[in-house]
């Protein structure tokens, strides 16, 4: 998806299990992102979120391991994240 710039939201299913790196780089309008996957994922993956929206929000489920709820977060390469637990 990188470069996409019409890509606004995305859900990642929990069935996913990586992400290849620089995935949503340059994706300008990706604002939100409802994820169920573990964080050392999303950190494996090299600037997955480098140039996407600022702020960019991460939804991801209550227990879900490795997340904090906050805002101002740096993730992905995103250094304005806002991770919601839901």
């Amino acid at each position: 998806f990188a470069t996409c710039s019409g890509l606004t939201s995305v859900t990642i299913g929990n069935s996913v299990t990586s992400i290849g790196e620089r995935a949503f780089q340059f994706c300008t309008s990706l604002a939100t992102i409802d994820l169920s996957l573990p964080k050392l994922v999303i950190d494996a993956s090299f600037n997955i979120f480098l140039n996407t929206a600022s702020p960019l929000t991460i939804n991801v489920p209550v227990g879900t391991t490795g997340w904090t709820a906050g805002t101002g977060q740096s993730i992905g390469g995103n250094t304005n994240v806002t991770v919601n637990l839901i």
